[in-house]
């Protein structure tokens, strides 16, 4: 069976986002709403040269510390949930969000420690520049010009390398988490799990590397396109009315648009996830040899 092609996928995205948009969106937004302690901080943050005490300045920590700390988990809860429910969508079924909710909970431990796994392996790899870039610092600090060529020269071919099996190793693992959240059903938190997960991811991925790099970057990129295109002109047009008002109205309320205009930016980006893990899926569908699940 040959691989869905890049129009195909497009297609078929679109299709679903547009069938399934109420549910996937009320998965998406949460993004949204994980943002609000972030907009918070921007509302009583000092203004241009304002000076702060410094319970207010703790306050702005614990609320930053805190928005990237809700903003990560809530990420990482919308990926499995959106996965889940486009799994029960291409297979036919509805998609009950409540009880998906409740399995992403419970999915959610072990599908941030495989994504940190991941995470660590790719970027583990720039470590091949790491002797390069010692043996260039000793030979400047301590004026062997020789050294410093010689890790110069080491320092630009283990980058070049670095980025070379990154970019190899980033489409090989692609599917790592979707392979382990729709083979897991429930299963315990196992080692031997999410091994299988990664050598699955690299199994579909062999022989057509070109292939899915390419039928992952494309739409990628198209939906990509979209997205800031629709951001730029929310933020262009947001500034512009800012800009106008800006020596009419209080600090307050230039601080309110501000935090608005941002708000509407994460609400684009959360209006498209589910098109990047729709595509995602498809593809992965597709290379697994089970298209016929629609």
């Amino acid at each position: 069976m040959s691989i869905i092609t890049i129009g195909q996928i497009i297609d078929r995205s679109l299709e679903r986002y547009r069938e399934h948009f109420k549910e996937l969106f009320g998965i998406s937004l949460w993004i949204l709403v994980a943002f609000i302690p972030l907009a918070v901080s921007g509302l009583i943050g000092p203004a241009q040269g304002e000076v702060i005490s410094t319970s207010r300045a703790i306050l702005l920590g614990f609320l930053n510390t805190g928005s990237a700390l809700v903003i990560t988990v809530v990420s990482l809860w919308v990926g499995i949930s959106l996965i889940l429910a486009i799994d029960q969508a291409e297979r036919g079924k509805s998609i009950d969000v409540k009880a998906l909710s409740k399995q992403a909970w419970k999915l959610f431990f072990p599908f941030a420690l495989l994504s940190a796994v991941v995470a660590l392996l790719v970027s583990s790899i720039a470590l091949l520049a790491a002797p390069g870039f010692l043996f260039m610092v000793i030979g400047t600090l301590g004026g062997y010009d020789l050294l410093g060529s010689i890790g110069f020269l080491l320092f630009a071919v283990g980058a070049v390398a670095a980025i070379v099996l990154i970019i190899k190793f980033s489409i090989e693992l692609i599917f790592t988490q979707y392979s382990f959240i729709l083979n897991t059903k429930g299963k315990p938190l196992s080692w031997p799990a999410m091994k299988s997960a990664l050598k699955d991811s690299r199994a579909l991925v062999h022989g057509r590397w070109f292939a899915t790099l390419l039928r992952i970057g494309i739409p990628s990129l198209i939906f990509s396109l979209v997205v800031f295109g629709a951001n730029y002109l929310i933020s262009l047009g947001g500034g512009v009315l800012l800009a106008m008002s800006a020596g009419s109205l209080p600090d307050i309320a230039i601080k309110i648009g501000v935090v608005l205009l941002s708000l509407f930016v994460v609400a684009t980006n959360a209006l498209a996830m589910p098109l990047y893990s729709i595509a995602t899926y498809i593809l992965y569908d597709s290379l697994s040899g089970t298209s016929s699940r629609s």
